[in-house]
């Protein structure tokens, strides 16, 4: 028989869903600010150049985001079963695949990061420069397809189990209080160009990534209860 949803099955909803949605909301306003305040004094160049390797950087992430929400439903199933144990194998299934897929796509920007960025650079001088600046970022992007791998397979998966709080709260705390000053202060005091402001997105992922896997690994997840035995 039909019913309509509890006052407390919507504050479960509210618990649960909303710090995701705001992680996403504060997390991408942290990369809107990082390329309009951070790298817009650097010039057009630069900005067009880091957007270029940003988009470039799409064909590791959305994949890789596919691969690990993937996996997190099938660890959430585990999860509704009681089969906690069967999560880490589960975890370890979706990595080998994400890493797999972001280290494949890595090598491509080392290997061809000519070609790549050729699809998008204008011709001249101007095609020059930013081929030499995006060669420089794209290998910092290499450097970081591992880290990102293992920050999403995870992040993903503590989402699944409702840890959602806390694994907003650490990507927003380390984006905001670690990654932001620290990428402004290397630019705008240490005058730094967009190579070392790269250089700091590549550090907030291996932060990100040891963070997570901390989390993970310290268990907390095993004891939330997504849903109450008397809402079932």
């Amino acid at each position: 028989m039909a019913r309509g949803i509890t006052l407390a099955e919507f504050k479960r909803v509210l618990r649960f869903g909303l710090p995701n949605g705001v992680n996403w909301l504060l997390e991408f306003a942290a990369f809107q600010v990082f390329i309009n305040v951070v790298l817009g004094d650097l010039g057009t160049e630069a900005v067009a150049t880091f957007n270029i390797v940003f988009a470039i950087n799409t064909l590791s992430f959305m994949p890789a985001f596919g691969l690990t929400s993937a996996g997190a439903i099938l660890a959430g199933q585990f999860i509704g079963q009681g089969a906690r144990d069967q999560v880490w194998p589960q975890v370890k299934l979706t990595l080998a695949a994400t890493a797999g897929w972001m280290g494949s796509v890595g090598l491509l920007y080392v290997v061809m990061p000519g070609v790549l960025l050729g699809l998008f650079v204008p011709a001249g001088p101007q095609g020059v420069r930013m081929l030499e600046l995006g060669n420089a970022m794209l290998l910092l992007s290499a450097a970081w397809q591992l880290f990102d791998a293992v920050a999403l397979t995870l992040s993903e998966t503590l989402r699944a189990a409702g840890d959602t709080t806390w694994t907003a709260g650490a990507r927003l705390v380390l984006a905001w209080a670690v990654f932001m000053p620290t990428a402004y202060l290397a630019v705008h005091v240490g005058g730094a160009g967009p190579v070392a402001a790269m250089g700091c997105l590549a550090g907030y992922v291996a932060l990100l990534a040891g963070l997570l896997a901390w989390r993970f690994r310290g268990g907390a997840w095993r004891s939330i209860e997504l849903i109450e035995p008397t809402l079932v």
